[in-house]
């Protein structure tokens, strides 16, 4: 194992949320128990290590009292956490958000005073009533298909430096993801285009492409580099 992080406590954000449902939806708090690891592969650490009981928050659809980890739609264990982070270091200006959740990605934008407006699409009215009264009052929430909301922002001329993409659809991510970056390149082709959970294979197919791009004395001056910097 790599770094390893000990945690003697655990607060986020959503640490008041309080546990609550909304028709299909619901806000619960789950133990994670003494002793537990978790992996996080963010923010240069490999995992965490709690010597103490701990809980987190969940946002949970279906059956309130199930404890699958397919109807978990969010929580804030420390690998959403910091890999929230990571995305909202790389953000800049006004601020689009595709998905709500726990609002930990909206949370962690407005810690950041040189981010402007931060709009944010969801789809779920339920998930808007149990999270809104969480969020910084400047926030503004738009409920409707991030597909579609995002071409009416656009028609609008609202103009955005960021747009993240925190949305998940298990049945067909690798179509849902490039369905996204599809609106995102039509809508706000010059915004930085930031994702939940695929960002690291995006920037290794941007690297990869980038590299392929180069020719002649540019690839030779690049790999010249590279072995520099691996002998140190």
């Amino acid at each position: 194992m790599g770094s390893l992080v000990t945690f003697y406590e655990w607060n986020t954000p959503c640490s008041g949320y309080q546990p609550e449902s909304v028709g299909n939806w619901h806000i619960k708090k789950r133990e994670i128990k003494s002793g537990t690891t978790m992996v996080v592969d963010a923010m240069s650490m490999d995992a965490v290590l709690f010597p103490k009981a701990v809980t987190v928050t969940i946002l949970r659809e279906g059956e309130r009292d199930k404890n699958d980890t397919e109807s978990v739609w969010m929580s804030d264990t420390p690998m959403e956490y910091f890999k929230a982070w990571e995305l909202v270091a790389r953000s800049h200006g006004n601020v689009l958000v595709g998905g709500l959740g726990l609002g930990l990605f909206i949370h962690l934008l407005r810690n950041r005073k040189d981010i402007g407006t931060i709009t944010v699409i969801e789809k779920s009215p339920e998930v808007v009533q149990l999270v809104s009264k969480y969020l910084p009052k400047d926030i503004e929430i738009i409920c409707g298909d991030f597909m579609q909301e995002i071409f009416n922002l656009e028609e609008a001329e609202r103009e955005f430096d960021t747009v993240i993409a925190d949305m998940w659809k298990n049945d067909a991510e690798e179509d849902f993801i490039s369905d996204c970056r599809g609106v995102m390149d039509d809508c706000y082709p010059c915004a930085t285009q930031l994702f939940w959970a695929v960002q690291k294979d995006i920037d290794d197919e941007v690297s990869r492409y980038a590299i392929h791009s180069l020719k002649g004395e540019e690839l030779s001056r690049f790999e010249s580099s590279a072995m520099d910097i691996v002998r140190g």
